[in-house]
């Protein structure tokens, strides 16, 4: 537990870094995007703040509708060293040393642009290629800065606002053009997987997908599902054109660095024999990037889909960015393995808030902070996975 001391000398750290001199410079705008015109798309209750990282420095570039600022960092082994330990401890049930680099770390990433959020709701997190597939929104800090850090004085990023990702300034820019209306609502697929020699059934999925479709078919919605033999690569290059939100409940195959066959597992899937030669329903990255896609939301409710990934000679890239490039304009995938009953609960949930009006950002924030005061549910490594990227 942290004492009295140690949460007042985080507060005095982070009124150290916001003393670092912060200065406006036009040509330092990201992605060589014109401040201006970034502040013109951002709306009153959003905020931007995009990250740059060197060995020994950290740049942290804040924009809202009326202010721009930058803030230089210096860093040194103890901030990489934390940022390695924070995320594996994400995925473990121990809280104890998660919760002293989570608000070690909040102190260096998010404190400095403190006092230009403090009317926001939504903020654009341009992470960077260094801590792409990096959930911000798992960060802590004290709500009580007096007091000693306990259950009762912890507060998650996410509980202050609504959390989105994108690749770059200039991306989120570009894809932020209206879709034209597509033939159905709401699309499903899940192989299911029953009876499958080499993989885990996915029982819980089947049920998923229809009790999501049955919540958009009540509310007058179109919807099509597909399951078992119907639920093939081919089926799904079809009707992915056609729906205003995809979703996809299965197994993702992550493959060897430099290797080409990875990406989602369909009915037919079959392991190869020769590494050189992907396959059967197995669909790739390069064949998502060659859908033609209409969808405002594609859903990847598969285990690890949203963790990032990098070639040689190429740069860091997830299972996202071939759907972006395929048309969609916004993802939620999964930063790494959850169980099969969790993500179908998680999903209805989701579906539930999105369905009442709130905006993807809106309904994902409220699903997390519902799961946060669960104690089943609370700990981070259950609700933090889930992120979205793009509008």
């Amino acid at each position: 537990m942290l004492n009295v001391k140690v949460c007042i000398g985080l507060l005095l750290f982070s009124f150290f870094i916001l003393g670092i001199k912060s200065y406006i410079y036009a040509q330092a705008s990201p992605s060589s995007i014109p401040v201006n015109l970034v502040q013109q798309k951002l709306k009153q209750d959003e905020a931007l703040l995009e990250y740059f990282f060197t060995d020994s420095s950290l740049t942290i570039h804040a924009i809202t509708t009326n202010e721009n600022s930058v803030t230089a960092i210096k860093l040194g082994s103890v901030f990489w060293s934390s940022v390695f330990k924070f995320k594996k401890l994400l995925r473990i049930a121990d809280l104890k040393e998660y919760s002293n680099l989570g608000q070690i770390l909040n102190a260096f990433l998010f404190s400095p642009a403190r006092n230009q959020l403090v009317t926001k709701k939504r903020i654009i997190i341009i992470p960077g290629e260094v801590f792409s597939g990096f959930p911000f929104e798992a960060l802590i800090y004290c709500r009580d800065s007096s007091r000693s850090f306990s259950e009762q004085n912890k507060r998650y990023l996410i509980e202050d606002f609504e959390i989105i990702y994108h690749f770059s300034v200039r991306h989120w820019m570009e894809h932020s053009m209206a879709l034209s209306k597509p033939d159905i609502e709401f699309i499903g697929f899940s192989p299911v997987f029953d009876h499958h020699p080499d993989l885990n059934p996915l029982p819980y999925s089947r049920k998923e997908i229809t009790s999501i479709g049955a919540l958009f078919k009540k509310s007058g919605h179109s919807v099509r599902m597909f399951f078992d033999q119907y639920s093939g690569k081919e089926y799904f290059k079809e009707a992915a054109s056609h729906g205003r939100i995809i979703h996809l409940a299965t197994h993702y195959l992550p493959g060897l660095l430099g290797h080409t066959c990875c990406g989602f597992l369909f009915w037919g899937y079959h392991p190869s024999q020769d590494n050189e030669v992907c396959p059967p329903g197995l669909l790739t990255h390069d064949e998502i990037g060659q859908l033609k896609l209409n969808a405002d939301l594609i859903v990847l409710n598969a285990c690890s889909s949203g963790m990032p990934f990098g070639n040689p000679g190429r740069p860091i890239q997830s299972t996202a960015w071939f759907f972006f490039q395929a048309g969609a304009r916004n993802i939620l995938s999964v930063l790494w393995n959850v169980t099969d009953l969790l993500a179908n609960q998680f999903m209805v949930d989701f579906y539930k808030q999105c369905l009442s009006g709130k905006t993807y950002s809106q309904a994902l924030r409220e699903v997390k902070i519902k799961m946060i005061h669960k104690k089943e549910t609370s700990l981070p490594t259950v609700w933090a996975p889930y992120i979205i990227i793009g509008q």
